[in-house]
């Protein structure tokens, strides 16, 4: 049975910081890019075939699996995680859109990409099995569901028009989630409170944000649904 408070306050504290560090490690490359793209101003963009072209690996997946939803992309991002799959988790985070203009802006290639959220994953596991031991596994439940910030997604949208020059990234509806996850380790295991944010663009859901300190210790309108992740 998952542990939620049997440790000494200090090494609680210092678990919680840990906590609160991989979650946000892979929130950093967007955060970066897009205020760094507010100051840089208009890009000159790509034709239509090198867009196509270069954001192929971005793509295909969502390709083949057609119109998402955000319970799907919850599940996605957890097995991202526990199969270090940069690739999956990069089509999760952000639209193909963004990502075009991401490469060129930063002269980066998907390659590139693909590896750093590949190392992110790495390290959150790396961190999971140093506190919980080897084998992780990871259950999940959406203890509830609320709608973000207006002001919020209006910005979102009024700067990735001014970013992309397109509706590409623009949302058209998003949600709030309180999410219980249990990270099992062969050793130990822990549930700890998140409070992602996932947004709707075009036909897909996106990993807007993945957390939401401001939010702890607070409950968002009941939903029941339980996952398993597996290892």
């Amino acid at each position: 049975m998952a542990k939620r408070v049997t440790k000494h306050q200090e090494e609680r504290r210092k678990a919680q910081e840990k906590s609160r560090r991989t979650r946000l490690i892979i929130g950093i490359v967007l955060i970066l890019a897009a205020a760094a793209a507010v100051a840089i101003g208009a890009y000159a963009f790509q034709s239509e075939q090198d867009q196509n072209e270069e954001m192929q690996l971005f793509r295909e997946d969502h390709e083949e699996d057609g119109e998402s939803n955000y319970e799907d992309v919850v599940s996605h991002y957890y097995q991202a995680i526990l199969s270090q799959d940069g690739q999956e988790m990069v089509q999760i985070m952000a639209p193909p859109e963004y990502w075009t203009y991401y490469l060129e802006t930063y002269d980066k290639s998907e390659e590139e990409v693909i590896e750093t959220f590949a190392e992110m994953c790495a390290t959150i596991m790396t961190d999971w099995e140093s506190e919980y031991g080897s084998g992780i596994t990871l259950t999940y439940q959406i203890l509830g569901v609320s709608e973000p910030s207006q002001d919020g997604l209006d910005e979102w949208n009024t700067n990735m028009e001014t970013l992309l020059g397109n509706d590409g990234a623009e949302i058209t509806d998003a949600v709030m989630l309180e999410i219980a996850l249990t990270v099992t380790g062969d050793s130990d295991s822990e549930t700890l409170t998140y409070y992602p944010t996932i947004a709707q663009m075009g036909d897909s859901w996106y990993m807007l944000e993945e957390d939401n300190d401001e939010l702890q210790g607070t409950s968002l309108d009941s939903e029941d649904a339980t996952e398993s992740v597996g290892s």
